[in-house]
C-alpha cells in the first residue's frame, strides 16, 4: 500500500496499524520504507529556467491548508524559489491563495 504522509503520521502509528506492506510517499519516516522529495531543490529548479530566460517578475503562488497554515512542502519550495530569485538579484513576489478559493 502506498500512503501519503499526513503531518500527524508517525512510524509508530503505521507500525501499530500495519497489516500489509506500506511505503510512505512524500516524507521520509525513519524505520519505514519511504520516498521523499527535496522540496527546496524542487522550488529552485522550477524557478531557475524562468530567471535564466530573463524573466524579471516570477511569482510563487501557493495555497494555505484547510486549517489556514502552510504545509512543510510549501514552505520548503518557497525557500528554493527565494534562493533562485536571490541568486539573480530579483525580489520575490509571493501570492498565497486561501484554502477553498
Amino acid at each position: 500500500m502506498l500512503v501519503p504522509a499526513p503531518r500527524d503520521l508517525t512510524a509508530e502509528r503505521i507500525r501499530a496499524i500495519r497489516r500489509v506492506p506500506v511505503v510512505v510517499a512524500g516524507s521520509i519516516l525513519p524505520g519505514l520504507p519511504s520516498v521523499g522529495v527535496d522540496d527546496v531543490a524542487a522550488g529552485e529548479k522550477a524557478t531557475n529556467p524562468l530567471v535564466n530566460l530573463g524573466a524579471t517578475r516570477v511569482a510563487y503562488v501557493c495555497r494555505s491548508d484547510h486549517d489556514g497554515t502552510r504545509g512543510v512542502a510549501t514552505e520548503n519550495r518557497r525557500k528554493g524559489y527565494r534562493r533562485a530569485m536571490a541568486r539573480v538579484g530579483l525580489a520575490p513576489w509571493e501570492v498565497e491563495v486561501p484554502f477553498g478559493s
